[in-house]
């Protein structure tokens, strides 16, 4: 219950204590909130990072990318990637299987795996997996008995891409 301009300015006094890097994460996908590229804008000029924790349905839906960022200019889920890349902002995306039936169990919403996928692709194409240190991670989290067998295959795959990769046995990581 607080509002944009409030948050900013306490973040604001934050960064004069020192703050580098704020996290957003918890309920909800911080990427469904209409100011969040405002906000990216605003730590950026502030010059702190952010890193967000994300299940990836605003990143690789075009439909969800214009929804909450058309105000900005944004179209699509790729653009809005690209556009992200040059502000000081890092992702990690949630990516507990290579089975989408799997994946989308796990989630408990149908569909998600092929949207969670266009995220990481539209990631990658805007080049957060390019930079050292990597600005992109997958985090395999929780790890449970039908997503056990991916853990090992998804380390490769993000170790081969330059992609930071995360494996925790509880929701609580990062």
């Amino acid at each position: 219950d607080i509002t944009y301009e409030k948050l900013i300015e306490v973040i604001y006094d934050a960064r004069k204590l020192g703050i580098k890097n704020v996290k957003l994460c918890g309920a909800g996908e911080p990427t469904e909130n209409i100011r969040f590229f405002q906000f990216v804008r605003d730590m950026t000029r502030m010059d702190i990072g952010v890193a967000v924790f994300t299940k990836g349905q605003v990143l690789g839906s075009d439909k969800e990318s214009k929804r909450f960022n058309n105000r900005y200019g944004i179209k699509t889920a790729e653009q809005l990637c690209r556009e992200l890349y040059n502000y000081k902002v890092s992702f990690m995306l949630g990516f507990q299987s290579f089975d989408t039936e799997v994946q989308d169990n796990i989630v408990g919403k149908e569909g998600h795996s092929l949207i969670r996928n266009k995220a990481l692709e539209n990631l990658v194409i805007a080049g957060f997996n390019n930079t050292n240190p990597t600005r992109l991670a997958i985090c395999n989290a929780p790890l449970t008995q039908t997503s056990y067998n991916d853990a090992f295959n998804i380390y490769t795959y993000a170790r081969e891409r330059g992609i930071y990769q995360i494996l925790s046995l509880s929701m609580t990581s990062g």
